[in-house]
Order: C-alpha cells, then structure tokens, then sequence
C-alpha cells in the first residue's frame, strides 16, 4: 500500500492562485503536486486549496476561524500558510499581523499537522510604510521557532 501525504494550502487570494487581476486563478498547489510526485513516487499526494481572495489575518478577517474549520473537517500532514498580503494594504501593524498568523499557526499544529509558514512577497507599488511593515512581519516569521513549524 502506498504512503498517503496530505496538504493543506492555505490563505487569500495568492494562495487561490490569482493573477492577471483576478481575470484567472491557478493555485501554487498544481504545481507544487507536480514537483513532489516525482520526488516521492511511491507516495499518494492530495493537494488542497483554501485560498480566500481578500481575507485578513487580522479582525474583520477570517483567517483563524477558516483554519480552525478547515483542521477539524480534515486531518493534514503539512499545512502551508500565505496570508497577511492585504493585512499589509490595509495597514494593520506587523505585530498583529504575526499574532494572528501565530493562532492560526497552533490550530493546525494542535490538529497534529506540521506548518510550513510562507513569508509575505512583495508587490509591484512601493511605498516605506508597507515595506517595512511587510519586512517586519516577515522577519518574525523566519526568526520563530517552535516544533513541527
């Protein structure tokens, strides 16, 4: 019997796959499917997406509730996460941007699956104030440490 490996990529619009403004959608999952296959041939790989174009990290947003829903309906291996993107646009402060990603981050780890926690890209406009924010966040994310992330 083949090895079972299930992921959960999970987060906003990125992560559902957008591009060319939002006229088409192709998940970063597909490909990711296509690299892993090969490397573990033996290994029944199941991809799937919860990508939610515009959610936040931060309140209104509903990224905590998502994953939590998300790890109950399903046990995962892996869980990777993409968010803060718009959290960054609509100016909400690196430190609760991080808290958030960090709840999300112990729901799917207390589900049992190991996180793999994306920092946040850049984008096209360039303005100080969501850079350095972005920077921060991001340098938070790579300095954490903690089991199974």
């Amino acid at each position: 019997m083949a090895e079972k490996l299930s992921i959960l990529c999970f987060g906003n619009s990125l992560t559902a796959g957008y591009y060319n403004y939002g006229e088409h959608y192709h998940p970063y999952a597909k490909k990711l499917t296509e690299i892993l296959q090969p490397v573990l041939p033996t290994t029944e790989i199941t991809t799937d997406v919860a990508g939610l174009p515009g959610d936040l990290v931060c309140s209104p947003g509903s990224f905590v509730s998502r994953i939590s829903e998300q790890t109950i309906k399903k046990r995962y291996d892996w869980v990777i996460f993409l968010g803060g993107t718009n959290d960054i646009g609509y100016g909400k402060s690196y430190e609760d941007i991080y808290a958030g990603l960090k709840k999300s981050w112990m729901m799917a780890l207390t589900s049992g699956a190991k996180v793999l926690a994306l920092t946040i890209p850049e984008c096209a406009a360039k303005f100080a104030r969501i850079d350095k924010n972005r920077n921060e966040v991001n340098r938070l994310i790579l300095a954490h440490q903690e089991d199974g992330l």
